[in-house]
């Protein structure tokens, strides 16, 4: 009878949490690339821009600046 040493026990269980993160990550991409056109529209429209046709590129470049978060401001040297 073959018995399985400790460090095969935990990289068998280091590689299953690997690939059940990425295919997790995978899944949670999909669904937002899926979700962000549903909701385009009523985002620009409770940032106020308002497009009354399609959206445009445009429309998207405003979306995603208005999205994008800035980074922290260094406090003042005292």
């Amino acid at each position: 009878m073959a018995t399985t040493s400790p460090r095969a026990d935990v990289s068998g269980l280091t590689l299953t949490g690997r690939v059940r993160t990425r295919a997790a990550t995978d899944t949670y991409a999909v669904l937002l690339e899926a979700t962000a056109p549903v909701h385009a529209r009523d985002l620009a429209d409770q940032l106020g821009l308002g497009p009354t046709g399609p959206l445009t590129p445009g429309t998207g470049d405003t979306l995603t600046h208005h999205l994008t978060p800035t980074p922290p401001q260094d406090p003042p040297a005292a």
